[in-house]
């Protein structure tokens, strides 16, 4: 059974060696940091975490930031293991979408970027409501990415 449970540290450090090869290019594009020391600073600043777990082993970690420059603006992301795909299952995908709606309400937009080249996570991001935009450079090394945003207003799931 797969189930969803408040993020700690012994998730974090669990899933550290983990982290899907996406994600890993990902994290280092965006932030020129490593993806474990990336994945401690999100959990580190996230209002709520939570971890996807299934026979004890995580399998995804989630949370959402409040943006640094902007109130009402809240960072959503998502780290993941390589087996997540295949171990979390359409059900426990459905019930996502109400963690969506509980990181967004204490603001007015929920907003990111994704790696042009993270196919999965694009496809999981508008899956979840999400609204992609045009892609922009990003990063210390000038990758290209795509804004995301969910407005609470306008398209709220």
């Amino acid at each position: 059974m797969t189930y969803c449970v408040p993020c700690t540290q012994e998730h974090i450090d669990q899933l550290k060696p983990r982290i899907r090869e996406s994600d890993q290019n990902e994290l280092r594009l965006s932030s020129g940091r490593s993806p474990e020391v990336s994945l401690q600073l999100s959990f580190e600043y996230s209002l709520e975490c939570f971890a996807v777990i299934k026979k004890g082993v995580v399998l995804c970690v989630f949370g959402v930031c409040p943006h640094r420059a902007r109130d009402q603006v809240g960072v959503p992301w998502l780290i993941c293991a390589e087996e997540f795909k295949q171990e979390v299952g359409p059900k426990f995908a459905f019930q996502c979408r109400k963690y969506v709606k509980r990181m967004l309400a204490p603001f007015s937009s929920l907003m990111n970027s994704v790696w042009v080249e993270n196919k999965e996570a694009i496809s999981w991001l508008q899956w979840m409501g999400f609204h992609i935009q045009p892609p922009i450079k990003y990063g210390p090394m000038g990758s290209y990415f795509y804004p995301f945003v969910l407005n609470k207003d306008i398209n709220y799931v």
